[in-house]
């Protein structure tokens, strides 16, 4: 959604910060994350709701 709204050194800062909460902690991605979670439907649930809230 940052990325919708244009902000897009916030989202980056935010995806720095989650790898290196995720490299701390040792933990890695499920192997079935991608398959269940799949970039481009959390890209278009990011356009849906950004498009909602503009109308």
């Amino acid at each position: 959604m940052l990325l919708k709204t244009g902000n897009q050194a916030e989202a980056s800062r935010i995806d720095t910060r989650w790898q290196e909460l995720v490299a701390l902690s040792g933990q890695s991605v499920p192997s079935e994350y991608q398959l269940t979670y799949p970039k481009e439907l959390i890209d278009d649930m990011a356009a849906t709701v950004h498009g909602a809230a503009n109308a």
